[in-house]
């Protein structure tokens, strides 16, 4: 690995990729919104959370694991061969025990067979991901050149192909197929990781990886079935596909800015890992409080922001029949700075650390919390209820991390990071709640943004917020340089 791959190259990558992740679904969501309609969508919400529990048992943990060792092992490019054919033939082996499961499960479902019987492909994907190798190495070029283009595509195809909602099953056959691909597509770049060749002496163990991946895949499927177990509830209790329509339409919103959000931690994990290796202790805590830094520095303005836009901004995204889900956003927004917390932590502490036994106690008890909450508010406020329990569910996580974390964080640390950029989102939601009664439309939303950032801003540069300056410096010395070069 080249040193000169630095954490600031290899972010902008991620966010390059994360940014497209986030473009597409705001270009395809308000078509499918309309084409789908809430019940279409409410099918794909809940088949697709009931599909996600069998891709967990497929990967198994071998993605975070799999990023891990790769990571340590980066400097020897033998052993990190050897690495990743045995992860990926135990990722195979596992693939196909959960294809078998989920035909039993299809057998026995009482409906949605045909949607289920579509999503076999999904399941089949999981055993070609192998982004966790480009991961571990931290070649993010790759990843993003290949990736989005396959994104690209699909996205054209809805577009063409999807006209009404008579095309569900098609929606998630192209979902489907589109994963499919993008996972491929990272095979034709494998030697480029491993010039010297593919091929490994000596015998391969994979089974040898099986008690690891365990580890891995216990906090992976406590987050996730925390994740899914909303969608999933909302289907059994409710019985209400328009239900789940509204609630994924405001949970979609909510993952969109999360995946802005979570960019450099995803971009920073391999490198915390290699620092874990080392025994840089110092340097740890530089890049943790540089991530916290960055996260609050987007994760006020998008809770803040978004309340403020929310119900001027959904009639015309969503289109009609979609009020609902302004309601639900409201009751969502928390979740986009509460979760800054245990992400953080997660990413960057626990998991390469080493400590992925507490990140899964932490996620568990949240997981246990959300579901006995679930049973609770969902029977009272349906997808309200589902939006306030995963709210709360996150908060109880996050508290426990932080406490799990405590030798890294500290009070004065965060209130020192805090209060500017919380006087400036503040001052920034008065501002865009106040223009929401004035303007509407897409142009009322625009200028909503618009004031919203140069409010915002403006704050942070009179209040001097420290990483704000330095990230200013930053990038203006980059803009001189570019510019002396031209």
């Amino acid at each position: 690995m080249n040193e000169k791959q630095s954490v600031k190259k290899n972010y902008l990558y991620s966010m390059i990729y994360q940014l497209l992740k986030v473009i597409l679904p705001l270009i395809t969501t308000p078509y499918l919104s309309r084409v789908l309609e809430p019940d279409g969508n409410g099918v794909v919400s809940y088949t697709f959370s009931i599909v996600t529990y069998f891709v967990l048992f497929a990967t198994l943990g071998t993605a975070t694991y799999g990023m891990r060792e790769i990571a340590r092992s980066r400097d020897d490019k033998s052993l990190s061969l050897k690495n990743f054919w045995e992860i990926e033939a135990l990722s195979l082996m596992t693939s196909t025990a959960s294809l078998f499961l989920w035909g039993l499960w299809i057998l026995i479902a009482p409906s949605y067979k045909i949607y289920y019987i579509i999503l076999s492909v999904h399941i089949v994907s999981a055993a070609f991901d192998i982004s966790w190798l480009f991961q571990g190495f931290e070649m993010y070029g790759y990843i993003v050149r290949k990736d989005s283009a396959v994104k690209l595509v699909g996205a054209a195809l809805i577009f063409l192909l999807i006209k009404d909602k008579e095309d569900t099953r098609l929606y998630i056959l192209l979902y489907a197929v589109t994963i499919l691909l993008g996972n491929l597509s990272m095979w034709f770049n494998l030697k480029k990781v491993f010039p010297e060749g593919l091929k490994v002496t000596g015998k391969l163990k994979p089974l040898r990886h099986l008690r690891y991946t365990f580890i891995y895949f216990l906090p992976s499927i406590a987050g996730s079935v925390y994740l899914m177990m909303d969608k999933t509830m909302l289907g059994i209790i409710t019985k209400s596909e328009e239900e789940n329509g509204f609630y994924e339409q405001a949970d979609r919103i909510i993952r969109l800015l999360e995946t802005v959000m979570f960019a450099l931690t995803g971009v920073l994990a391999p490198r915390m890992s290699y620092l874990f290796e080392k025994d840089e202790d110092k340097e740890i805590r530089d890049r943790l409080w540089t991530a916290f830094d960055a996260m609050f520095l987007i994760a006020l303005p998008f809770m803040l922001g978004l309340a403020g836009v929310a119900r001027g901004f959904v009639p015309w995204f969503f289109g009609e029949g979609y009020e609902r889900t302004t309601l639900i956003i409201y009751f969502f927004c928390p979740l986009l700075f509460i979760i800054c917390f245990s992400n953080i932590l997660e990413s960057l502490i626990l998991m390469p650390s080493g400590r992925q036994n507490q990140s899964t106690m932490a996620i568990a008890i949240g997981a246990a919390c959300n579901f006995i909450l679930n049973m609770i508010l969902i029977r009272l406020w349906g997808a309200v209820g589902a939006a306030v329990a995963s709210c709360a569910a996150e908060l109880i996580i996050s508290g426990i991390t932080l406490y799990l974390c405590r030798d890294y964080v500290f009070v004065s640390g965060f209130a020192k990071r805090l209060w500017k950029k919380l006087v400036a989102a503040g001052l920034m939601f008065g501002a865009v709640f106040y223009l929401g009664g004035v303007f509407s439309g897409i142009l009322g939303t625009l200028i909503q943004v618009a004031v919203g950032a140069v409010i915002y801003f403006t704050v942070l540069v009179i209040l001097k917020d420290d990483f704000f300056m330095s990230s200013l410096t930053y990038v203006f010395s980059k803009l001189k340089k570019l510019l002396k070069r031209n």
